[in-house]
């Protein structure tokens, strides 16, 4: 194979590095300008080949950064002790930056030595110069964000750690001096003992032979870990802290190490505690006021069903009066007017009509009168004395107080009841029934009412009893009556353990409902 010369190798060498993408230039170290420079060099100057050789030295010097030209020059200084020695000149490398035709500076690496186109011929400087740029923008965007993460660092309340499987620090921020006082170089290479109390490092033992575990079992699935624990201070005292923590894994998803942060819980934790105290206290004050209110709930249904007690006492006390002022209406006065008409009676003979003409038909009067006198007293005494009991009494009852009502109101009453109807205690049967007869008279002497409909029957678990009239109705909120008789009905429906409502009647008049618990279940098939 044949070889080119040495002085026709140096061309074809240079030819070569024109090829390649980085900047090839020859300068003239006597006269400062340079001899040639490849096309990449030229295209980043933004200048032609000749526009490169015809350039002064002091053109030259401004393709260089101000800043850089010291070290170039001491390089090249120092190539030209080498060859004054007798030594091979070296390849010197240097960094600086080179001037873009929009006044921008790039990096470039630059590697120069002294080379002679003629054996005998002055030296010239080669040298060649990389691109950099880009690395040295990924430098100083990388020397940023660790200037920035050491800020954060140094800054950061919150403490991250770094422990080895066995629990020793490796690494720790600066913050964990403002924490428990220990220096972070007092930290790397120690164990839990030195920050954790005992109590602590029981939990954290625990927990991290736990996490192992379920690592084991279920790779990637371990680690993830919340602590409230009590730490050492630096000179004695603890502080309480919260940690997370989760496991680092190799490339191979191996489990290498354990990482955590570590906040200040002391502050948080008073509040929780003096929220816990607070809880505590409301809770004590919950329990006590439901004890007072539970004992006034007591004395209140106490005094409740003793008025209830005595209200029932008292409506006893008058059924019983109602019935012992009917039996003596009936059993007495009653009687007496019978023997007065029958006293009557004997006089109306014959030959009195004959003799004493108006005198007869005066007694004959007198007669007539005291017969009315005695239905209407047995009416009475029907409706105050009222007992009804057995299967079928109240409807009796009631049929029996519409015929009085059209006997003596002179206005229609019609008595509907519907389905079976269990037999009541007489004192039931009769507490509907005064109400009954209180809504009637209410109706007539109130509403002016001429016809009236009462109904019973039951519905679902309650006995309900309706009454009602086509009289002029009620105006205003029937709560707010508060007559005689209304407070009478209400009473008896209380009584009862029942409800009572009075409202208008769709068509006019009245409506009047009570509704009580149904007693028992002994029915018969009511009449219609």
């Amino acid at each position: 194979m044949e070889t080119l010369p040495h002085q026709a190798f140096q061309p074809v060498f240079l030819d070569f590095l024109r090829c390649f993408p980085i900047l090839v230039y020859e300068w003239d170290v006597e006269q400062k300008r340079y001899l040639s420079m490849n096309p990449f060099g030229c295209a980043f100057h933004g200048k032609s080949a000749a526009q490169i050789r015809r350039l002064s030295a002091l053109e030259a010097a401004t393709l260089i950064h101000p800043d850089d030209l010291g070290w170039l020059n001491e390089a090249r200084q120092r190539l030209g002790r080498e060859v004054a020695a007798g030594r091979p000149p070296s390849f010197i490398p240097v960094e600086l930056r080179r001037r873009a035709p929009d006044g921008s500076f790039g990096w470039f690496l630059t590697w120069e030595t002294l080379v002679r186109r003629a054996p005998d011929g002055p030296p010239t400087l080669l040298g060649f110069g990389q691109d950099i740029s880009r690395r040295k923008r990924v430098e100083a965007a990388l020397a940023e964000s660790e200037s920035n993460l050491r800020l954060i660092l140094e800054n950061m309340a919150d403490v991250i750690w770094v422990c080895d499987l066995q629990m020793r620090f490796t690494f720790v921020t600066p913050s964990v001096s403002r924490l428990t006082g220990f220096t972070p170089e007092e930290v790397i290479g120690m164990g839990p003992l030195l920050t954790l109390t005992a109590e602590a490092v029981e939990v954290v033992s625990a927990a991290l032979t736990e996490e192992l575990a379920r690592e084991a079992a279920c790779p990637g699935t371990g680690g993830y870990r919340r602590f409230i624990i009590e730490q050492n201070r630096k000179g004695g005292g603890t502080v309480w802290t919260e940690v997370s923590t989760s496991f680092l894994r190799d490339p191979a998803g191996q489990v290498v190490a354990v990482a955590g942060v570590t906040r200040d819980f002391t502050a948080q934790r008073a509040v929780e505690e003096e929220l816990r105290r607070s809880l505590g206290t409301l809770e004590e004050r919950v329990v006590a006021r439901t004890a007072e209110l539970r004992e006034a709930n007591q004395r209140l249904e106490r005094e409740i069903e003793e008025r209830r007690r005595a209200q029932r006492e008292a409506l006893l006390a008058v059924e019983q009066e109602r019935q012992h002022l009917g039996q003596d209406l009936h059993d007495d006065l009653c009687q007496r007017l019978v023997g007065a008409m029958c006293l009557a009676k004997s006089l109306d003979a014959p030959t009195l009509r004959k003799r004493e003409p108006a005198l007869a038909e005066s007694v004959a009067t007198i007669h007539g009168i005291l017969g009315q006198t005695v239905e209407l007293v047995r009416g009475l005494a029907r409706g105050l004395a009222i007992k009804p009991s057995g299967v079928g009494a109240l409807e009796e009852s009631l049929r029996q107080l519409a015929q009085d009502s059209r006997r003596y109101y002179q206005v229609s009453c019609r008595v509907t009841v519907t389905g079976e109807i269990p037999a009541l205690p007489p004192p039931v049967a009769v507490g509907l029934v005064r109400i009954a007869q209180e809504a009637i008279t209410n109706a007539v002497r109130h509403g002016r009412a001429t016809g009236l409909r009462i109904s019973l029957r039951v519905a679902g678990s309650r006995l309900r009893l309706d009454l009602a009239d086509n009289g002029g109705g009620i105006t205003g909120d029937p709560k707010a009556m508060n007559g005689l008789g209304l407070r009478n009905m209400r009473s008896r429906a209380e009584f009862l353990r029942g409800t009572l409502q009075i409202g208008p009647r769709r068509g006019g008049g009245t409506r009047v409902r009570c509704e009580i618990p149904c007693p028992g279940r002994v029915v018969r098939k009511a009449a219609r």
